[in-house]
């Protein structure tokens, strides 16, 4: 059993023999945890963060590589193999 299948029974225990007191913390927690995770990032890290004009080149770079205008990875690392190391 690995240390996470042990903590999850530790708190399977816990809440099994839990009133509703305790419930309600641990349901308060999770709706925090839920709330962290939608908000939980740097500002720039959502699409909606960031400035237009990064979006459109965003938007313009993925289409040209939809397009076949990009380079293969395997030519950049030929081409720039003294930065990649050996």
């Amino acid at each position: 059993m690995t240390a996470t299948e042990v903590l999850r029974n530790e708190v399977r225990n816990y809440i099994n023999g839990a009133d509703e007191k305790l419930l309600k913390k641990v349901q308060a927690i999770f709706e925090e945890v839920d709330e962290d995770m939608e908000i939980d990032s740097l500002p720039g890290e959502n699409w909606e963060d960031l400035p237009g004009q990064l979006k459109l080149n965003i938007e313009a770079a993925i289409k040209e590589g939809e397009d076949g205008m990009g380079i293969p990875h395997s030519e950049i690392l030929k081409k720039y193999s003294k930065w990649f190391g050996k």
